[in-house]
């Protein structure tokens, strides 16, 4: 992991700030045993203090099977957030209509003058995926305009 983070301090200290930075599926390194869960929190620790510093956004993406409490992992990562978005099944079961709902959290990391509108789950945005997109829509309404 060392490697990749050169590799990405080296590439945002040339092009300066405003990069979106996307560690996607974070779990995968975990779950196969890549390295010690302490090392995958170290390099996530080390990227978003690298990412705070040159003025970019960090996105990590963990999965979990299920609804629940969490994993270790998640925990650790919860702890580097500022906001957490939570994207969950419908809990009334599948519906053709809908794919889920996304709900939107302040984390540890939050500033008090934030002008992000977080959503708690149980106002959470109900969306639909299509072909090219998704569409996002309140509860009860389909997506229908």
């Amino acid at each position: 992991l060392k490697g990749v983070y050169s590799t990405v301090e080296t590439f945002l200290e040339e092009r300066g700030g405003g990069i979106v930075v996307i560690l996607d599926d974070i779990t995968t390194l975990d779950w196969a045993g890549y390295s010690p869960r302490a090392e995958v929190v170290r390099f996530c620790r080390a990227l978003r203090g690298l990412c705070v510093r040159t003025g970019c956004v960090l996105v990590i993406r963990h999965h979990m099977d299920g609804v629940g409490e969490g994993d270790g992992l998640f925990w650790d990562l919860l702890r580097l957030c500022t906001y957490h978005m939570e994207v969950y099944p419908l809990g009334s079961g599948k519906s053709g209509g809908v794919g889920g709902e996304v709900a939107l959290h302040q984390g540890p990391n939050a500033t008090s003058n934030s002008r992000v509108n977080t959503r708690p789950r149980s106002k959470g945005l109900q969306y639909k995926l299509t072909d090219t997109s998704a569409i996002y829509f309140e509860r009860g309404t389909t997506g229908l305009q």
